[in-house]
């Protein structure tokens, strides 16, 4: 989706929408979540990239699915500059 909405409409909506999915009791939502937000760093607000980051950060500390824990940590390695790859 990323690729077929503008930047704003991305951080209007759906950066909002997955904040709101990295707290959903399935796991797979969770890991798709952590992969999601790792596809669209380069495009958000100072505000919405804290948001996420809050939102990988307690999936990457206290998630019970390992690839939830592990894609949030991947994508938040990336978000600190530890990564030269995406993340998504």
């Amino acid at each position: 989706m990323k690729d077929h909405c503008s930047d704003e409409v991305i951080n209007r909506s759906f950066s909002r929408h997955l904040v709101t999915l990295g707290s959903d009791p399935v796991p797979n939502i969770r890991f798709n979540v952590s992969k999601a937000m790792g596809g669209i760093l380069k495009v958000l607000t100072a505000e919405n990239t804290q948001n996420c980051r809050v939102v990988l950060e307690r999936i990457a500390e206290s998630d019970s699915d390992f690839d939830s824990k592990f894609y949030a940590q991947k994508t938040l390695e990336v978000m600190s500059g530890r990564n030269a790859d995406s993340a998504g």
